[in-house]
């Protein structure tokens, strides 16, 4: 802007003119103090140099206003070689200047070449650089707001006219639109602003990519990536996950590559998941442009089933797998594992029978308590079964009417098969015992014998009978049927003695069979 004064003095006058005004584009009337126009109409005229006519450009009528009401006057003939104001009154200011501020045409840009896209290539700008006025020029050229040419203020100022350009690297600029301004200042310090758009173009990369199976149970899975760009100058980089937590490279993303790039890797069984697995692919190029691949993997695998009872202290089990595939177990009592001693088992082939006897020190006898058998195939299903049962002692015992033992399965001593006193020479009343079968399992070829322990054999001696009528003592009683788990067969027992007998004492009796398998 250019500030014009021309006078400072009282008015009256009703007109009065500015001098030649170089390749104006606008201007404003000021006054330093009250100047203002009296009735009638006031114009502002600019002398039109081609057909030497003064040309009105803006009236204003009424009584009083300020000469600032007239605002700036813009206007398209730029070299006038005046402004005339007048009014058809008169025009006052009480000490006061006019004046007008002028806004000038600063050096102009034409015959611009420019490139309107790039990728990595150079942005390229070619213009010349005129002056209505002839004024000498000089440039400076931003991009987004940035000065990029020169590192500050103005190249040298140049006398008109002359051509002009710059090559700006492709790091210059961002992905996608951008402006590049070119700044003009001519040597009055004028300055004008050009501006134009330019495109980075980046194409996304891509990937073509292959599982090798998408249903699967025990085998394992292979991906195939091919990754692309159709900036074929562009590397790409790349990472892979598995159910969202990554697999390949072990952090970040791979190192930059030349396209195409390839990649293969296997996803072992045991690192998918039974149901659905999500592999994902995510990619970008060494200009961030990103781009993501996803693909389900379902896994199958029936959880195996065991069917089983508890016979005694026998657990009677089988497992099964409709997938075939093996198995391992434990066997817990009362929440305490007994079999293996810890883990699991090896895995087995199915279906898997499964026979274990407990130990009476392993459970609480006559009381309930809970066995569980957990499970697990060789893909990672896991079930598990268990069953409350009253435990009793296990094994071909002794016991009375109300199924009392006379000792543990373990020989231990629970109570005593008392005749009493008996006379010398007197044989005592035959006493019914049970044998009864609690292993779990059927038995049979029983035999029963007895030893006199104790007593000597002769004079005092234990027998042992099939029946109490008669009574026929027998070395050893066999019984050949099965005796099945629960059932229980009688047998009797006395005590003979001739009038030599001169102490009892204790005796044993001994029972063995065969598992019926």
């Amino acid at each position: 802007m250019s500030t014009k004064s021309i006078m400072n003095t009282n008015g009256n006058n009703t007109s009065f003119t500015f001098p030649r005004i170089p390749s104006a584009r606008s201007l404003k009337f000021y006054g330093t103090g009250a100047v203002y126009g009296h009735g009638g109409t006031t114009y502002v005229d600019v002398y039109d140099d081609d057909t030497k006519t003064w040309v009105n450009i803006k009236a204003l009528t009424g009584n009083p206003y300020l000469v600032q009401q007239f605002g700036t006057i813009t206007f398209t003939k730029r070299s006038i070689s005046g402004v005339r104001w007048r009014t058809t009154a008169h025009w006052h200011g009480t000490h006061s200047a006019m004046g007008i501020t002028v806004d000038y045409q600063a050096a102009v840009v034409g015959g611009v070449n420019l490139t309107a896209s790039i990728h990595k290539q150079d942005f390229s700008y070619y213009g010349q650089m005129s002056h209505e006025d002839g004024l000498q020029a000089q440039w400076k050229i931003l991009v987004n707001g940035i000065q990029k040419y020169p590192a500050s203020g103005y190249t040298t100022l140049t006398s008109v006219p002359f051509n002009f350009g710059k090559n700006l690297p492709h790091t210059d600029f961002n992905i996608g639109t951008n402006t590049v301004q070119i700044e003009t200042r001519d040597s009055g310090g004028n300055i004008e602003t050009f501006a134009y758009t330019m495109t980075k173009v980046n194409a996304t990369p891509t990937v073509v990519a292959q599982l090798s199976a998408k249903v699967i149970h025990g085998q394992d899975i292979k991906l195939n990536t091919t990754f692309n760009d159709a900036n074929t100058d562009d590397k790409v980089q790349y990472r892979v996950l598995l159910n969202n937590v990554q697999r390949f490279p072990s952090s970040g993303f791979s190192a930059l590559e030349n396209v195409p790039a390839t990649l293969s890797i296997v996803f072992s069984n045991s690192e998918l998941n039974v149901g659905t697995n999500t592999v994902r692919v995510e990619f970008k190029d060494d200009w961030g442009a990103a781009g993501t691949w996803t693909e389900t993997i379902t896994k199958l695998n029936a959880v195996p089933t065991l069917t089983g009872n508890m016979s005694g202290l026998t657990l009677n089990a089988t497992i099964n797998d409709t997938d075939g595939d093996d198995v391992r177990y434990r066997i817990l009592i009362n929440g305490i594992q007994v079999f293996p001693e810890s883990n699991y088992t090896t895995l087995l082939n199915v279906p898997l029978e499964i026979k274990y006897t407990l130990s009476s020190h392993q459970v609480n006898i006559g009381s309930t308590n809970l066995i569980r058998v957990e499970y697990v195939d060789s893909i990672g299903s896991i079930g598990a079964w268990e069953k409350p049962f009253i435990a009793d002692f296990a094994g071909l015992m002794f016991c009375d009417e109300a199924e009392t033992y006379y000792s543990t399965d373990l020989g231990e001593i629970l109570k005593y098969l008392d005749f009493g006193t008996i006379v010398a020479g007197q044989t005592s009343t035959a006493e019914r015992v049970w044998l009864k079968n609690t292993l779990g399992y059927p038995v049979e070829e029983i035999q029963l014998w007895n030893t006199q322990g104790e007593l000597d054999g002769v004079n005092a001696k234990a027998e042992i009978s099939y029946s109490t009528a008669p009574f026929e003592a027998m070395d050893v009683l066999e019984f050949a049927d099965q005796l099945n788990h629960g059932e229980k067969i009688p047998l009797y027992v006395r005590i003979v003695t001739n009038r030599f007998a001169a102490y009892g004492g204790m005796f044993d009796i001994y029972v063995k069979a065969d598992p019926v398998l």
